[in-house]
């Protein structure tokens, strides 16, 4: 087997890399960081590393939940009421030009299947993508929704709402894994289907994912071309982060209910 791994901050590569493979190739895209990205410095995926999700400390306990997961779950409700955009102009394009050769596109995303209090990531994401042109649904054919249980039970785990515990799920083309590893519920999935492709093209602007992935294919034998994608050196305003602003933010949000985007972004009610 062939294992390759790259480093790229230009979306170019990925695109000229890209039109060497067939139909044989399964390309699999991570979401936030490699596909699109939240327009707001706070949340740029470089600045996550930091840990901005400190800053919006919930002191207050629910249902036996930890502050952590609180601090996350408020991070999250934000998160996902903020504008979003495309990481390169062609990202779409390149998508899409894959898919009208019969390659098969998917995107693997380390986000979570519903919010502490159950709001649905799932379609949210699918929607999302829609908006910026971007559809999975032809992937894999008929199988538009699967819930990976295995991961659980291998776990001794449960699905709990209180405890915030859900099955990675797919549908129509994007597996959320819901924090478990990328390539672990990647390998449940394609076991699931019954479907080992002779390779797989991997991007993700984390370099233990690629690792992850690329462990998997290690594994089942396969050829494995990864990339790590750090097109986040690119975002414009991303030496404007601070930890007070980061602070202050969270601040005026916990006050007011509104998140403060800056000045080339329009403003936003969360809800």
């Amino acid at each position: 087997m062939k294992y390759t791994i790259i480093q790229t901050a230009y979306w170019s590569t990925i695109r000229k890399l890209s039109e060497n493979f067939d139909a044989q190739t399964l390309f699999v895209w991570d979401v936030d960081g490699t596909l699109i990205y939240s327009n707001d410095v706070v949340f740029y995926p470089q600045c996550l590393v930091l840990d901005a999700k400190d800053f919006c400390t919930d002191p207050t306990k629910k249902n036996g939940v930890n502050d952590r997961q609180l601090s996350q779950n408020r991070w999250y409700h934000v998160w996902r009421s903020l504008p979003f955009t495309l990481m390169d102009p062609s990202v779409s394009e390149t998508i899409r030009n894959l898919q009208a050769r019969n390659i098969c596109n998917m995107a693997l995303t380390f986000l979570i299947v519903r919010s502490l209090e159950g709001k649905d990531f799932v379609q949210w994401r699918l929607d999302q993508l829609k908006k910026l042109g971007i559809d999975f649904s032809s992937a894999f054919g008929n199988y538009a929704e699967v819930h990976l249980e295995e991961i659980l039970q291998e776990d001794g785990l449960e699905v709990s709402k209180e405890k915030w515990i859900y099955a990675p799920t797919y549908k129509n083309g994007v597996l959320l894994t819901h924090n478990f590893s990328k390539g672990r519920c990647l390998g449940t999935l394609l076991k699931r289907l019954n479907f080992v492709p002779e390779r797989i093209f991997f991007v993700d602007d984390m370099e233990e994912n690629v690792s992850s992935v690329g462990q998997l294919c290690r594994e089942l034998g396969i050829d494995f071309v990864g990339i790590h994608y750090t097109g986040f050196d690119n975002l414009p305003y991303v030496d404007t982060w601070s930890g007070k602003m980061a602070r202050d933010k969270w601040e005026t949000f916990s006050k007011t209910g509104k998140w403060p985007l800056p000045p080339h972004t329009e403003g936003v009610i969360v809800e």
